[in-house]
């Protein structure tokens, strides 16, 4: 069948690219990989950047690595790296070299539960020349667990709001409902809140619903 062989055909330019770039990457113990040299930019011997990429192995299989997302996306923070592995690129960068600050956050809600999930983009930016800045994205609930596990703290000049737990995002959304009515006025003595049994209560709780 001549389409058969016009459509093997056609697949051979890129087929020996691939090679040709394979045998390029691999030529010199794979030195001239694009992740080779990021890993020889954190030694002083280029050349060693074997030892470098064998101790971020070691740091993959333990157990108390951050990970967050799926096999495209995936972030994993180590004791000393940060690692994105994209779809066709993976980025790194060493931990000590590192400043990480809060760029944005979006919401989105599930069209089942309603409920609102927030992602926060971070930017990882590293002061070694040889490293691209790059950004992570992760679940607000997960926020809390890479802050543990990062050396340096997460700048938010922005102060992006960060919902972090259920408890703080409901009361996110009990803050913004009560925005929404109009000022309660009493002359009787305000009672301990119900919450913390502290402070003075400050919000009226009306039942608007019939007995069921």
């Amino acid at each position: 069948d001549l389409s058969f062989f016009a459509r093997i055909l056609s697949l051979l330019p890129l087929l020996l690219t691939t090679l040709l770039t394979l045998y390029w990457y691999s030529w010199g113990s794979w030195r001239r990989h694009p992740f080779s040299r990021l890993l020889a930019a954190h030694t002083n011997n280029p050349r060693e950047w074997s030892a470098v990429a064998n101790a971020l192995a070691t740091e993959f299989r333990r157990v108390d690595k951050f990970v967050h997302g799926k096999t495209w996306g995936k972030v994993v923070v180590t004791d000393n790296w940060i690692v994105r592995c994209g779809l066709y690129h993976v980025s790194a960068a060493y931990q000590p070299d590192v400043h990480m600050s809060v760029q944005a956050s979006q919401e989105y809600s599930d069209p089942e539960t309603h409920l609102m999930t927030q992602f926060i983009n971070i930017n990882v930016s590293s002061i070694n020349v040889a490293c691209s800045d790059f950004s992570i994205r992760l679940i607000s609930t997960d926020y809390s667990d890479l802050v543990t596990k990062v050396s340096a703290p997460i700048l938010n000049v922005r102060n992006v709001v960060i919902q972090e737990t259920l408890t703080e995002r409901f009361e996110e959304a009990f803050k913004e409902e009560v925005s929404r009515n109009g000022v309660y006025v009493s002359e009787r003595e305000r009672e301990e809140c119900i919450g913390c049994l502290h402070a003075l209560s400050d919000v009226k709780l009306s039942k608007l619903c019939e007995e069921g």
